[in-house]
């Protein structure tokens, strides 16, 4: 039987990487549909997470 362990060491506090300039363009959008392609690890969650984020809180801000 294998035995669990639980680890209660601290998480290093994430700090999210400033975005590039195509990402920027990405958050930025605003009319219609936008594709986002590109590789894994190339940020395309994180930029898209922003986006939304911007959409909810921003100066123009969408009712949900």
């Amino acid at each position: 039987m294998t035995e669990l362990i639980l680890d209660r060491t601290k998480a290093e506090p994430y700090e999210q990487k400033p975005l590039d300039p195509q990402q920027l363009k990405v958050v930025a959008h605003r009319r219609g549909a936008m594709r986002v392609l590109a590789g894994p690890g190339t940020g395309k969650t994180t930029t898209l997470v922003a986006a939304m984020a911007g959409r909810l809180t921003g100066e123009e801000k969408l009712n949900p």
